[in-house]
């Protein structure tokens, strides 16, 4: 069944994570926020927080005797991402100028 899979699990969440943040941003910015170079920078980043997550997730869940149950890999996640990504927007910020 694929919804047993870790990876897919992961991956379900992350896309759901991704999908909010941008709609998020679309009601709180506006469609002006989304031109330019900004939409490459925002879009890369949540691309690569979510490869990272769900290749780290998944691994994790998968390596245990059954798979992480949705609350477990929903939190799991999270805080993989919001690392991800805060370290990335640290990354952005120091060394881009």
């Amino acid at each position: 069944m694929i919804f047993t899979n870790s990876y897919f699990r992961a991956f379900v969440v992350c896309v759901g994570l991704c999908i909010s943040v941008v709609l998020m941003s679309f009601y709180r910015y506006g469609v002006d926020y989304w031109s330019g170079g900004r939409t490459r920078i925002i879009l890369s980043m949540l691309g690569v927080s979510l490869t990272i997550t769900i290749g780290l997730v998944g691994s994790f869940s998968r390596r245990t005797e059954k798979p992480w149950p949705w609350g477990k890999t929903v939190l799991a996640c999270f805080i993989c991402w919001l690392a991800t990504l805060l370290l990335m927007a640290f990354f952005v910020s120091t060394f881009i100028r």
